[in-house]
Formats: structure tokens, C-alpha cells, sequence
């Protein structure tokens, strides 16, 4: 008996192993190359990248939307790790390859916008914010630097274009939310462990990094001075993500599984500082108290949250400074970060000219070394697109995201609600962040896609979602 039992174990796994393992091998053999010193890793990833999303297309939107999530999350660690021995590369090349991985499916979605079919009016915002990306590449061409019109359209066209081939998909595809939640149960928890020792005591390669770039949000390289980013490339997106997750795991997988994932999710979160992340969180779970199928889990996530964050402070060296910032929410006089966003809004109206038509990319990236560090979506658009366009693109990006949680949340479905919980922890978060484009992008449009192009099919959806309760 034990001769066809193996058999039939390896058969189970084979399905997981050809999906994940390409995305596995290119991870290792890139920190291998990078760990050996040999520069050549750089562009093995990137082309890997595209090679990897393409091969995951093959087994259905949702693997491909859990590859492109773990891309992500890990090719800042893995440009890092190749930095430190193999010499410091300061345009971050290696930070392209999700990006570039996301936008594979953009030849089929030219085909099927080609192919005669009537364009559906929930990807109108889409088509917008693509025209506004249009507008601020050419803008960016004119001004004569033609790496950052590369660099800004792939940023700002990427995940919207990612978001309309998803939304195509996501209409035949109820497993979405559910696959990406595994990932993330999976993976959210080692990036808070990471981010915790990060805290404590930098890896060298965290190290090196930190003190080449010209990031100021990241702190200092020592132990106890670093505003948590674990293995992405800033607080903001690392926070962000991490705040996803707790939503996507915490409505999705089995009760015990989201609570044991949660606390060192939940730890990183805190480390972060990014209190932006932390109001999404609190929006999303809030929310979720609302939906008959999502209140008990909601529930859960409201009363461990708190007191995994209350443990983060009473229990680690971190306590004091997460004090200070949880007070910040009570004092807006001493709150200065606050204070510099209000004061963005003044500089851009008093600014001599520029402000209608618009700067271009590259003027407000904080990667690039004398770049105005902006914040907001509607500050970074009317920066980069001008006035008009800015206000046409932000206004585009609430559309799409109302609209998403508004379908999303009518379905009636735990996928369905769990879409809207994220969509609106990121809307909430659009007065003080960028959230359309780059990887908190990805996430918007991606689930912005998900939750308008759900199926509300209650019968078929129950039978392709068994509860876990």
C-alpha cells in the first residue's frame, strides 16, 4: 500500500512545484549569482522576471497575480543582496523586473481591445490614468531625459494596464483573492521576522544599501534607528502590503492559521512607522464588521490586532518610538510629517510657473538624487501631469477604485468583500500616499480590476468557495 501512496503524494505536489518553482529557482539563482559577486544577476532576474510571468499565465490569472505579488515583496532584497558584493548600482535596475513581469499580458489585452469587442465602461478610469502615464512620458521626453520617461512609464502604465487584462480574467476566475491570500499567509510572516532583525541588527547588505541612498523616510543604518522596509525597497510599500495581507489572510484562510500569521505580520507593520498602513488596516477591518461574511473573521482581526500592536510595544526595543508615533495621531501641532504634506499644497500654488503643464517624470522620485519629495495622489499627479490632468487622474483613480468596492461589495461573496476591504484600506490612503502607480499601483489596480469584474453569481461562487469556518 505504501508503494502507491508516495505516487499519489507526488502527483498532489507536482501542480504547486510547476506553477511556484520557476518563480523559486529564479529567486535562488539570482541571490546565489548576487551572493557570488557576479553582476550578471542583474539582468538574469529581470529577463527572468518576464520569462516567469509569462509561464505562470499558462496556469490562470490568479497564479500569475500571486507570482507578480511575490516579485514584488522580494526584488529589492534580492537587488540588495547583489549590491553589496557586486558594487552598488544606483538607477536600481533590478526594481524593473516586476514591473516589466506585469506588463507580459499587455500584447493579449492590445489584441482583445483590437479584436472588434466594446470596451467595457468599468475600464474607462483605466484607459484615463494610461492617457494622463501617455501625457507625463512625452512631457518627460521633451525635457530631455529619456531614462526617466522609461522609468516613469513602465511605473505609471504598468499596473493599470496589469489591472485590464486582470479585470478580463477575474470575470472567469473566482480564485483570485483566495490564491493571493495563501502567498501572503505564507509569505508576509518571514518579512516580519526579517523586518524585526532588520530592526535590531541590519544585515550588511541592508546596510550598504541604506547608506547610498537618498532615501530619508528608511532612518539610519544601526540597530534600532531603521524605519522598517524588510525586504522591499521603502516603509510606505512594505507597510502597505503587509496591511493587505492581514486583510486578504485574515478574511480568507482558516482562523488559527491568520492569527499564528499575524504576529509577526502585525510586528513588522508596527516597525514600519507608516501610519498611513495602520489607518488602511484599521478601514478595511472596520469595514469588514459590516458583511455578513466577513464580520466574524473581521471580528478576530479587530481584537488581535490591537494587542499583537500593544505586545510589539510592551515587549520589544521598538516600544518608546511606537509610543511617540501613536501619539502623533492626538497632536497634529507635533506631528511634522503631517505638517510637511499641508505645506506641499501651499509650495505647489506659489510655484512660478510649471504647476498647469505639468514637470514630467522624475522630478518627484524619491530615488533619484534631487528630486522633490512629494506626497499624495493628487500632489505627485498635479506635479508630474499639471493641474488639469493631475485633477482628470486622481479623479480617475477614485472612480475606479469606488467602483470597485461598490460591485465588489453587492457580489455578496467572501471574495468579493475581501476586495472591497482592500480597495478601500488603499483609497483611504490617497490623500498622503501615491497609490497608483509603481507596486502599491499594482495593488490598487489589481484588486481595483478584482473587485469591479467579480462574479455576483452567488450559487457558482459558493461552490467554488467552501467555507473554512
Amino acid at each position: 500500500m505504501s508503494a502507491t501512496t508516495a505516487p499519489r503524494g507526488m502527483v498532489d505536489l507536482w501542480p504547486g512545484v510547476r506553477r511556484y518553482g520557476p518563480l523559486v529557482a529564479l529567486i535562488l539563482v539570482t541571490a546565489g549569482l548576487g551572493a557570488a559577486g557576479l553582476s550578471v544577476a542583474r539582468p538574469i532576474f529581470i529577463v527572468g522576471c518576464v520569462l516567469v510571468a509569462w509561464d505562470a499565465m499558462r496556469f490562470g490569472a490568479a497564479t500569475n497575480f500571486a507570482v507578480c505579488f511575490v516579485m514584488f515583496c522580494l526584488a529589492p532584497f534580492l537587488r540588495r543582496l547583489v549590491d553589496v558584493h557586486a558594487g552598488y548600482e544606483a538607477s536600481g535596475l533590478m526594481i524593473s523586473g516586476p514591473l516589466l513581469a506585469i506588463m507580459v499580458p499587455a500584447p493579449w489585452l492590445l489584441i482583445s481591445l483590437t479584436g472588434g469587442r466594446t470596451v467595457d465602461a468599468a475600464l474607462r478610469p483605466f484607459f484615463i490614468v494610461c492617457a494622463c502615464g501617455f501625457y507625463g512620458t512625452v512631457l518627460t521626453i521633451i525635457g530631455g531625459d529619456l531614462t526617466q520617461a522609461v522609468s516613469g512609464a513602465v511605473k505609471w502604465l504598468g499596473p493599470p494596464i496589469y489591472g485590464m487584462w486582470l479585470y478580463g480574467k477575474a470575470q472567469h476566475e473566482d480564485r483570485l483573492t483566495e490564491t493571493v491570500a495563501l502567498v501572503s499567509v505564507v509569505l508576509l510572516p518571514i518579512l516580519g521576522l526579517y523586518g524585526f532583525w532588520q530592526y535590531v541588527d541590519p544585515p550588511i547588505w541592508d546596510r550598504f544599501w541604506m547608506t547610498y541612498t537618498v532615501i530619508a523616510s528608511i532612518g539610519q543604518p544601526e540597530p534600532f534607528m531603521v524605519r522598517v522596509f524588510s525586504t522591499m525597497n521603502a516603509p510606505a510599500g512594505y507597510a502597505t502590503f503587509t496591511a493587505a495581507g492581514l486583510l486578504l489572510f485574515g478574511f480568507r484562510r482558516a482562523r488559527l492559521t491568520a492569527v499564528l500569521a499575524a504576529a509577526p505580520s502585525v510586528l513588522g507593520l508596527m516597525l514600519s512607522m507608516y501610519r498611513t498602513a495602520w489607518i488602511g488596516l484599521a478601514v478595511g477591518v472596520v469595514v469588514g464588521l459590516f458583511h455578513p461574511q466577513t464580520w466574524r473573521r473581521a471580528a478576530i482581526l479587530l481584537i488581535t490586532v490591537p494587542i499583537l500592536g500593544a505586545a510589539a510595544i510592551a515587549f520589544t526595543p521598538a516600544g518608546e518610538a511606537l509610543q511617540e508615533r501613536l501619539q502623533t495621531f492626538g497632536s497634529v501641532t507635533e506631528d511634522s510629517s503631517g505638517l510637511e504634506r499641508l505645506s506641499e499644497y501651499s509650495d505647489l500654488l506659489n510655484a512660478d510657473g510649471g504647476t498647469l503643464v505639468g514637470h514630467g517624470f522624475g522630478t518627484v522620485d524619491v530615488m533619484q538624487a534631487g528630486a522633490k519629495a512629494l506626497d499624495g495622489q493628487f500632489i505627485v499627479s498635479w506635479f508630474t501631469f499639471g493641474l488639469i490632468l493631475g485633477i482628470m487622474s486622481t479623479v480617475a483613480v477614485i472612480w475606479a477604485g469606488v467602483q470597485g468596492v461598490r460591485h465588489a461589495w453587492r457580489t455578496g461573496t467572501l471574495s468579493g468583500m475581501t476586495a472591497a476591504a482592500v480597495l478601500l484600506s488603499l483609497l483611504i490612503q490617497l490623500p498622503l500616499a501615491t497609490i497608483s502607480s509603481s507596486e502599491v499601483g499594482f495593488l490598487f489596480w489589481s484588486f481595483a480590476a478584482i473587485g469591479a469584474a467579480i462574479r455576483s453569481d452567488g450559487a457558482r461562487t459558493a461552490q467554488r468557495e467552501p467555507s473554512i469556518d
